[in-house]
């Protein structure tokens, strides 16, 4: 079996790299090819090694949800996926039951199957297997340093959390999309059901098309704080001023506010976001 190991260095404050090196030990053992890259600041250097992936070369993922996404925005074929987070969130590993320690990814490559899981595309390019979303949390991931992130983890966030609730704006953003259309201070445009970790945000009764809209109205920072504990204890959708449904496609102007995809700050004026065509496809012991 071929395995290429794709890992961020400084996630897990150093635990990738000795991570990583401990599977290509163990999967070499194994009589499996094994060969690494680990990930640098200029995206250009894993645009340049992509291309000399083998089609049916196994890729095991190992950092945070951001590190996911550069690589599935430089893959060139289907490759099977297992992500072993190491990041702040790590909301891939929960949504498809990724392993969570190393030994696991080895289980994971020799007796896992093919699951097929959606993912979005925003104006066309800009590949995500998670989420977009405009508002605090964008703000948040904006003014965070990557250093402290790495570092603190969690913690960083929530101080910096913290700092913006009580600076944010409230910019408002707009949303039309093939079902609905809405405006709001906080929107989401979501492939999965998980939002910030294990938070369960949608249910099945908003999953009848591929993409998942939130869209809510925040009008002061009580609200705000109140919205993102509710969020986080999966009581967003039983609040009257939110706004939950499923659409094929969504645009949405939001001039003015911060956006993040897939844990990491990205803004955009205007977006156009639909379904991938093809999906891409994690190794599961279970279904997902």
């Amino acid at each position: 079996m071929k395995v290429c190991l794709i890992a961020n260095p400084v996630s897990g404050r150093g635990k990738a790299a000795r991570w990583t090196h401990f599977l290509e030990k163990e999967l070499k053992a194994r009589q499996h090819v094994v060969r690494l890259f680990f990930t640098t600041p200029n995206p250009q250097d894993l645009a340049q090694f992509t291309p000399d992936l083998a089609p049916d070369e196994r890729v095991v993922v190992i950092g945070g949800d951001g590190t996911f996404n550069l690589v599935i925005n430089h893959l060139h074929h289907p490759h099977p996926l297992i992500f072993l987070g190491l990041g702040t969130a790590n909301v891939l590993r929960v949504e498809y039951r990724q392993p969570n320690k190393p030994r696991q990814v080895i289980d994971f490559l020799e007796r896992g199957h093919l699951f097929p899981a959606p993912c979005g595309s925003i104006n066309g390019s800009r590949k995500f297997a998670m989420m977009w979303s405009c508002g605090l949390d964008g703000a948040i991931l904006a003014s965070i340093h990557q250093k402290s992130k790495n570092r603190f983890g969690k913690l960083a966030i929530a101080l910096r959390g913290v700092a913006c609730l009580l600076s944010y704006p409230f910019y408002q953003a707009e949303i039309e999309t093939d079902s609905d259309n809405a405006k709001g201070e906080f929107m989401l445009v979501s492939c999965i059901n998980h939002y910030g970790g294990p938070f369960r945000v949608f249910g099945p009764k908003q999953t009848d098309k591929p993409l998942k809209i939130m869209s809510a109205r925040i009008s002061s920072r009580w609200q705000m704080l109140l919205f993102f504990l509710n969020l986080f204890m999966g009581r967003a959708a039983r609040r009257a001023q939110n706004a939950i449904w499923s659409a094929d496609w969504a645009r949405i102007r939001c001039e003015q506010v911060p956006g993040q995809v897939d844990g990491d700050a990205f803004s955009c004026a205007e977006l156009r976001i639909e379904p991938c065509p093809d999906p891409i496809f994690f190794l599961v012991l279970d279904k997902a």
